[in-house]
């Protein structure tokens, strides 16, 4: 097994060493499911009033897919922002599942602030939705948190329409070194092991691939690098900007996962 590599950021504020650990093989994060203490405590890191991290993947899909007038789900929607955001963009309908009670309660709170939004308790390998029912799911950043990817996949599948398209976004286990390491460069020091965590416990392209290959009613699929966020809106520009953290610096780091069902 390779050794870690301790590389010297050039920013000496951080004040610790970079160790990248070996990411030939994939290690699950400790849970998938949040207790209430813990899922506080992701709301209150997360959840903020005008970020970056939601409005990049929303404007995206929308430059991408276009989300007007379609029924739209996302997938471990959190505290409910991307949600938010889609339906800001003239979706007809938009749900966002969660396992976690908590993380629902909190999100219903912005029911009122989109037409058409709504947040739905329920697992994400167990959707309480009928077959053919969305245009467009999306999941983002959550797979690789998921001890059973596939189940989730098939279940993604099976609720679109026949001609929908699934989007995943997440991270990529074997992204460049050179990529993550300027990502890390730019991480709060105390995050830097989980977002490590979090890159382990990410699948490949290869792992997609193979995955994608199990399920018979995906007519196509494909997988790409997450494009650089910076000029794709207005907004996006203006938010990116006022971002203490460059959040949008995961598009360094992280995968397209785009299918269209028969």
């Amino acid at each position: 097994m390779p050794k870690p590599k301790e590389v010297s950021p050039p920013r000496p504020e951080l004040g610790e060493i970079i160790i990248i650990p070996d990411r030939t093989k994939r290690v699950l994060e400790p849970s998938e499911i949040f207790n209430e203490t813990e899922a506080n405590l992701y709301i209150e890191g997360c959840d903020f009033p005008e970020t970056s991290d939601y409005i990049i993947p929303a404007v995206w899909l929308d430059n991408e897919f276009s989300v007007s007038g379609k029924n739209i789900l996302e997938i471990c929607t959190g505290p409910g922002n991307l949600a938010l955001e889609i339906s800001k963009l003239g979706a007809k309908n938009v749900v966002g599942l969660d396992g976690d009670p908590t993380m629902i309660n909190h999100a219903r709170q912005k029911q009122n602030f989109a037409e058409g939004l709504k947040f739905q308790l329920g697992l994400v390998d167990n959707m309480p939705f009928n077959n053919d029912t969305f245009d467009l799911t999306i999941v983002q950043n959550s797979m690789h948190q998921l001890f059973n990817p596939l189940d989730a996949l098939k279940e993604m599948v099976r609720v679109l329409k026949p001609g929908g398209t699934g989007v995943i976004r997440d991270f990529d286990r074997l992204c460049s070194e050179e990529d993550l390491i300027e990502r890390l460069k730019h991480t709060k020091p105390g995050i830097v092991e989980l977002l490590l965590d979090s890159i382990l416990a990410a699948q490949t392209p290869e792992e997609w691939t193979e995955m994608l290959n199990q399920i018979p009613d995906i007519a196509s699929f494909e997988i790409r690098k997450v494009p650089d966020p910076r000029g794709s809106s207005p907004e996006v520009d203006r938010l990116i900007a006022l971002d203490p953290v460059p959040h949008w610096l995961d598009h360094l780091i992280s995968q397209d996962v785009i299918f269209v069902k028969k």
